[in-house]
């Protein structure tokens, strides 16, 4: 059973592989079988995760606000996904 931080690792990963496959949803399944999630902390994390593609640019506004002179845009695609997920 994977606990909630591995949940989270596994978000962050499937931001990442979002942002890096032109956000082509194919590879969901894969990470989560890599990283044994499944059943109800799967529900939680395809949750978690859809919820974040929902909300995108509401997200992405609101961490612009808080990062001064850059962009979300200018952070590294790992940064994002831990902000996102944040």
């Amino acid at each position: 059973m994977a606990t909630r931080h591995q949940v989270r690792q596994s978000v962050i990963s499937l931001l990442y592989a979002f942002e890096l496959n032109s956000q082509n949803n194919v590879f969901v399944d894969e990470i989560l079988d890599e990283k044994k999630i499944r059943n109800e902390q799967k529900n939680f994390t395809l949750n978690l995760y859809h919820g974040i593609l929902d909300n995108l640019n509401n997200i992405d506004e609101t961490l612009n606000s808080f990062l001064n002179d850059n962009q979300i845009t200018a952070l590294g695609h790992v940064e994002r996904a831990i902000l996102r997920l944040g």
